[in-house]
């Protein structure tokens, strides 16, 4: 019988989302003997307990995974225990989308990513598509708080209700992704309030009385607002890491929706690797940035939202909007042993981070996956993330 071990982990302060946050995929537990070679040996053959083995990873071409025969560890939830029943699994780079669907059309691939918006209709006419809706926070501009014209609650609002981002929603992807107005969680986390979805509804008229409040009231010729000799200028830095396929043209259709309140919206589409490295999104370089976090539930507001303390930085907070009495709920929610009062707690903090408008949201944060007919038993984690499950695969006859 093998020796059962126990972990004692003891917190300065009770943290009661803990057990949700160690079974997140990154949260992974790392081997000590892997750990002491490389980081480029461990990138290229990690070692780990799943369904299949990393055999070879060909940049920028494909990933060739084997089946691991000694795999004894699939979650309760999987149709079979034991190793998977597929020998292998050969994962594809196809960063183009309409290439990525052809492939499916034409055999090549079993399984793809994300369908175009242009395709959905098909896709769902001839393949069966899996589809999971990751929990943590939705899809969402930042809207950097920290300076001007952001600062300003009002500015913020009237950006909202100068968005009709429903209407960009559903011109962008047609039908294939949801419209989400709740910013502040995602509609799979149990603290979700559906009521929040409807919040700061298109409203041009509100967007420029807010505005006037606010002083920004001089025009030039193109209707573009000023306060104090200076244009009410939106820069929106984003990349498709932060964004799925036909997501740019969301922003392109808000650029033109809120010029009619006046704020004059530029775009600052940026490169991935330029992204990470930083460009555009320096403290004066922006003003919105596309992002998204996920977890199981409002516990993701300890990273969004906890204020700069202590002289430390929260460099996961890129909406820069300081609210001390937020982080008290937050932490009274975290703090929470009875779960009726954290989730209470959790939705007074969801309630505060709408009305205060540091982001807006426009659709959900999705994984979905269109699957050959002769594909058989591919799901996703019901986590957070919605992780592909590949160890219950089988191929039929029919193709």
């Amino acid at each position: 019988m093998p020796t059962r071990l126990t972990l004692k982990i003891t917190l300065k302060t009770p943290f009661e989302p803990l057990l949700n946050v160690f079974a997140q995929s990154s949260q992974g537990i790392l081997s000590p003997t892997a750990l002491k070679r490389s980081k480029a040996v461990n990138c290229e053959s990690p070692v780990g307990s799943g369904p299949f083995i990393v055999e070879k990873w060909n940049r920028g071409k494909n990933v060739i995974f084997r089946r691991n025969p000694n795999y004894n560890s699939a979650p309760a939830t999987a149709k079979h225990q034991g190793p998977a029943y597929v020998e292998g699994i050969e994962w594809r780079f196809l960063a183009d989308p309409t290439i990525r669907y052809g492939s499916l059309l034409t055999g090549e691939s079993d399984v793809v990513y994300h369908i175009p918006a242009v395709n959905w209709q098909d896709a769902n006419s001839r393949f069966k598509i899996v589809r999971h809706l990751t929990g943590g926070t939705p899809l969402r501009l930042a809207l950097f708080s920290e300076r001007p014209p952001f600062d300003d609650v009002r500015v913020r609002q009237a950006f909202a209700y100068a968005s009709d981002r429903r209407a960009a929603v559903q011109a962008a992807f047609l039908g294939s992704l949801p419209y989400e107005g709740n910013f502040a969680l995602s509609q799979s986390s149990p603290e979700y309030v559906s009521e929040l979805s409807k919040s700061y509804s298109y409203d041009l008229a509100k967007a420029n009385k807010l505005l006037d409040e606010a002083g920004w009231t001089e025009r030039d010729a193109n209707g573009i607002r000023s306060k104090n000799g200076k244009a009410l200028i939106i820069r929106i830095t984003y990349t498709n890491a932060f964004s799925p396929p036909d997501g740019d043209q969301v922003l392109q259709i808000i650029q033109q929706q809120a010029k009619a309140a006046g704020f004059d919206v530029r775009l600052q589409p940026t490169n991935q690797a330029d992204f990470w490295a930083g460009k555009n999104l320096g403290p004066n370089d922006y003003e919105v940035v596309p992002l998204y976090w996920v977890a199981p539930g409002a516990e993701i507001y300890r990273i969004s939202y906890k204020p700069d303390l202590n002289g430390v930085r929260n460099p996961f907070n890129p909406s820069r909007y300081q609210d001390l009495p937020l982080w008290d709920i937050i932490q009274k929610a975290e703090q929470a042993g009875d779960k009726a009062q954290r989730t209470a707690l959790y939705q007074q903090a969801e309630r505060r981070i709408i009305e205060n408008a540091p982001s807006l949201s426009y659709t959900v944060l999705d994984v979905t996956l269109a699957l050959a007919d002769n594909v058989k038993d591919i799901w996703l984690d019901s986590g957070s993330v919605g992780e592909p499950v590949f160890s219950d695969a089988y191929f039929t006859d029919k193709k």
